[in-house]
């Protein structure tokens, strides 16, 4: 008998915390849902929580929404992070035109 999409789902997410599992214990990672780790990382002497979560993407069409395409979502990444490089470099300039104008 072969799967359902529920069965398939939690199949994956299981076989992607197995892979990952290794890494999670070596850093003491609490696991604390299902798929989702917390780690506790040290910067400049502060503890601070990160959490790792492993989500399932659709892999087929649905009447919902389309399949996941990590090509495509990682290309829209790359886009939304140069249109806010410009903006962040658009106000940049502005407060240092601000600046100069009040000197």
């Amino acid at each position: 008998m072969s799967m359902n999409m529920i069965e398939m789902r939690e199949a994956a997410r299981q076989m992607t915390t197995a892979l990952l599992l290794p890494v999670l214990q070596e850093h003491a990672a609490v696991k604390w849902e299902d798929g989702d780790f917390a780690v506790l990382q040290e910067v400049e002497g502060q503890k601070i929580w990160t959490s790792v979560g492993i989500t399932v993407k659709a892999w087929k069409d649905t009447k919902r929404s389309e399949a996941f395409d990590p090509y495509t979502a990682a290309a829209a990444w790359e886009e939304k992070k140069k249109k806010a490089a410009v903006k962040a470099a658009k106000i940049a300039e502005l407060k240092e035109k601000r600046a100069k104008e009040k000197a």
